[in-house]
């Protein structure tokens, strides 16, 4: 599946592929973070600017939007924001509000993703919703796990058929058919202090994990196997998104999109 390499790959070069809008004056903690798209990639604030690949920028939402998350989902994008869910149709460039009703126990959500006809939530106890897609949007949520789970303080979410869970920054856990399934990491050295991120999917052959804090992405496979971690150069990365097909990683940095290679991929 990959090339036996170093369990360290030191990238020395990131090539620039897209300059992102200036942030407005005044703006406090205004991140970068980026998701895959069907057609590349886009680019989104914590505020309400998105910026396609091909250098399209729209503004989403009112005023009072913030986005808060974006998932690729039917050739589109599903917005998590401060104002309710959009979808985004990236052919059109037109976004439209759905609907998400939620159970009263489902408070702060904490991480969540669109897969299949189903968005899964994950609350800031730990409980895995899922809610059916409707003809609005997503209906009602039921509880998916069958049994409690040792989540603490969930903050990312990634599946590929599986369920993988990034807990406390430090910990990845596996859920299958609403069972925690076995899955142990091999150890990192540094060890995992502020992970934030994880990515995968069903074409995936790796799970990536983005520790922004150190400058790197983690790749693992998928039973947990390290198999190298890529030290970036340059000031801290805030969004990162993964290309095998290409080969490609990318990060945003010092308000650019950045590229590098992904050199464990045949």
């Amino acid at each position: 599946l990959y090339k036996e390499i170093k369990k360290e790959t030191r990238v020395t070069v990131l090539d620039e592929v897209a300059t992102l809008p200036q942030p407005p004056t005044g703006t406090g903690d205004f991140m970068w973070h980026l998701s895959r798209t069907s057609s590349g990639f886009v680019v989104w604030n914590n505020g309400r600017i998105l910026q396609k690949s091909d250098g399209t920028v729209l503004t989403i939402g009112n005023e009072d939007t913030i986005i808060q998350n974006a998932y690729s989902h039917d050739e589109g994008l599903v917005l998590m924001t401060t104002t309710g869910m959009i979808r985004l149709d990236l052919t059109k460039n037109t976004g439209s509000t759905i609907a998400l009703i939620t159970d009263e126990l489902e408070k702060n959500v904490a991480a969540s993703l669109p897969y299949g006809k189903y968005l899964y939530a994950i609350d800031d106890k730990g409980i895995i919703w899922k809610h059916p897609e409707s003809t609005t949007g997503f209906a009602k949520p039921t509880k998916w796990l069958k049994s409690e789970t040792a989540l603490k303080n969930p903050q990312g979410i990634a599946s590929d058929g599986a369920l993988y869970v990034l807990d406390t920054e430090t910990t990845i856990h596996k859920f299958f058919r609403g069972e925690i399934a076995p899955f142990e990491t091999d150890p990192v050295e540094p060890k995992f202090k502020y992970a934030s991120e994880l990515w995968t999917d069903n074409d995936a052959l790796f799970i990536y994990v983005a520790e922004q804090s150190k400058n790197r992405v983690v790749v693992l496979d998928k039973n947990g196997v390290l198999v190298t971690q890529y030290i970036l150069p340059g000031n801290t990365f805030t969004g990162f998104a993964i290309d095998e097909k290409n080969h490609a990683g990318f990060i945003t940095q010092d308000n650019k999109v950045k590229r590098f290679t992904l050199t464990h991929l045949k």
